[in-house]
């Protein structure tokens, strides 16, 4: 019976893109070989004019439950939003174009632990050819050293993401500030699955470090006080000046 149970988790699948054809086949191969198959794909495309729409049409007209909307947004955050929107899974995850899962058994293992819809599940990530362990723990010094869970390995909750969706005045961090507030103001549990989820494309919209971290401080101050990230900043200051890295 529980086994069963198990395998009646949906997971809505969501892809935004926009102008990136070259990258649709090996993303959608890595989805269709899934041995799990009790999903929805959802594609928010912004618009593109390169051919990528009608690309992914000839990759997933096989796919039983399949919504693509193709329209301009207002960035990756109101197009994650917009597949949410649409979604109808118990959980959420966003395989963007590009990115890929790491084996055809992914979407199977992670069901057999998708036991509670009030518990954020991630697990780790590979990129740049190196598997990254993402923590057991999620504690505050991870957080605050601005240290973060790739969307690419999170399992959401299809509630939680309708009822704190993805805030727009974040152009880089919106996720960050959507784990925190539930991670830390919330006090939602979460639980970490030891092995790779996808090969996350480094190059795309999140890898602009320099924005990335600007924005990321702005977050924290949401959830800590001044006092607290100023003590942080000091000490990664110390450490670069002894050659350390924070």
């Amino acid at each position: 019976m529980e086994k069963n149970k198990k395998e009646k988790k949906k997971i809505s699948v969501i892809s935004v893109c926009y102008n990136c054809k070259d990258e649709v086949e090996e993303t959608l191969t890595s989805l269709l070989m899934q041995t799990y198959q009790n999903f929805e794909y959802i594609v928010v495309d912004g618009g593109s004019t390169d051919g990528t729409l009608e690309k992914i049409k000839t990759f997933t007209f096989s796919l039983s439950s399949v919504k693509i909307v193709s329209e301009p947004d207002d960035g990756i955050y109101d197009a994650m939003n917009k597949g949410v929107r649409l979604a109808t899974g118990d959980f959420v995850y966003f395989l963007n174009i590009g990115d890929q899962f790491c084996a055809n058994d992914v979407l199977e293992n992670v069901v057999s632990y998708l036991h509670d819809n009030n518990t954020i599940y991630f697990g780790d990530i590979i990129y740049h050819q190196h598997l990254y362990r993402h923590p057991n723990q999620l504690n505050d010094f991870y957080f605050l050293l601005e240290k973060m869970i790739c969307h690419q390995s999170i399992f959401a909750p299809l509630k939680f993401l309708k009822q704190y969706p993805f805030r727009l005045e974040y152009s880089y961090c919106a996720d960050r500030d959507w784990l925190l507030y539930w991670i830390k103001k919330e006090k939602a549990n979460y639980f970490h699955m030891a092995f790779p989820i996808a090969i996350y494309d480094t190059e795309g919209f999140s890898s602009q470090n320099e924005k990335v971290s600007f924005e990321s401080k702005k977050v924290l101050c949401c959830y800590y006080p001044k006092s607290v990230l100023y003590l942080v900043r000091f000490k990664n200051f110390v450490g670069k000046l002894l050659g350390r890295h924070g």
